[in-house]
């Protein structure tokens, strides 16, 4: 029943035009019926050595389907960000 996942993110770096951070979140993971769905940040979203406060719809996951087992939350980057911090996660609605 959330809508929405909360998530605080630092990057602790210098950022370059090109950079992004995408959040994927897995959907029934182990089962066999897996899906995931990402949502893409990039590095205009950000400032560097300062919290940003994400608040982002479930729906935003492009992919995702099915919510009812969410299990992994990943952070990917393009290599050239890899110094961030992460805190604050949670679903709401």
């Amino acid at each position: 029943e959330m809508t929405t996942l909360h998530v605080d993110i630092k990057v602790n770096e210098s950022l370059q035009p090109g950079d992004f951070i995408r959040l994927q979140l897995l959907n029934a993971v182990g089962s066999g019926n897996e899906t995931s769905g990402s949502v893409t940040f990039n590095a205009d979203t950000f400032t560097t050595n300062q919290w940003v406060s994400l608040d982002i719809p479930l729906a935003d996951f492009t992919g995702l389907g099915n919510r009812t087992q969410l299990g992994l939350l990943f952070f990917i980057t393009d290599s050239t960000v890899s110094n961030i911090f992460v805190d604050n996660i949670y679903f709401y609605r």
